[in-house]
């Protein structure tokens, strides 16, 4: 069983970072608009916690014919020999995407189906790959 964690979004990290600042200067400045709604600093460190572990807890596991994901709430498996092309450094755009980062790659199996997944390192996920089905088409 070879586990992948997956790439850490920036942005997402920036954004919290940028809200905390945000938070922490209008407590400084004008604290009635905070005490005055505690619900809504609730809601927004809630929003940044989910980010940050959606973040920090996306990742990817081939184990035997499988390879499984979780990404927060989402996950799922997908069985290796249904796969019919690997594009590598592609971002998809719609579709199931575990994945929050980019220069990830682009998995087409089924008939007309994507995975989207961003590893840590692309190439070591796709020799693996290739390991328990060689016939899979990679496009860099």
């Amino acid at each position: 069983m070879n586990t992948y964690q997956a790439k850490p979004n920036p942005i997402i990290k920036r954004v919290i970072a940028f809200t905390a600042v945000s938070l922490i200067l209008i407590l400084i400045i004008n604290r009635s608009i905070i005490l005055d709604r505690p619900f809504l600093i609730v809601i927004i460190i809630l929003l940044s916690l989910l980010a940050l572990w959606v973040n920090r807890s996306t990742h990817y596991t081939i184990h035997e014919e499988y390879l499984s994901y979780k990404a927060g709430f989402m996950n799922g498996k997908l069985y290796i020999p249904r796969i019919t092309m690997i594009e590598n450094g592609k971002t998809l755009r719609f579709g199931t995407k575990p994945a929050l980062a980019s220069g990830g790659m682009t998995i087409s199996f089924n008939k007309f189906s994507k995975l989207y997944i961003a590893p840590l390192n692309n190439d070591e996920v796709i020799a693996n790959i290739l390991d328990i089905k060689p016939d899979i088409l990679v496009i860099d």
